[in-house]
């Protein structure tokens, strides 16, 4: 996540902020990034997905025939991966063998 530095705040705004966040039992931080998703969120903004929908809609949807695989999956193995040495890869190798005696 990013993160920013807010410098030369107002004492009376920073105590505003403080008993804000005291109201609503939250942390100040927790309520400037609060404060400042609702100050830049907009109430009129179209979501991707509903701009897509509508364009789908518009030119008559799309039907897509798609086939579910009928096999199933191999499951993963544990088994020793070449150049993986106990010098390296001590607890790896001892759990992996560890799995795998108990696989068999």
């Amino acid at each position: 996540m990013a993160f920013g530095t807010v410098r030369n705040l107002p004492d009376e705004t920073y105590r505003a902020l403080r008993v804000r966040a005291a109201t609503h039992g939250r942390s100040i931080e927790v309520e400037i990034r609060g404060s400042l998703e609702c100050a830049v969120r907009s109430e009129g903004r179209i979501k991707l997905g509903t701009l897509l929908a509508e364009i789908g809609r518009e030119v008559g949807g799309v039907d897509l025939e798609i086939e579910r695989a009928r096999t199933l999956a191999e499951p993963m193995g544990f088994n020793y991966v070449p150049g993986m040495d106990e010098a390296h890869y001590p607890l790896e190798l001892d759990l992996m063998n560890k799995i795998n005696k108990m696989s068999t």
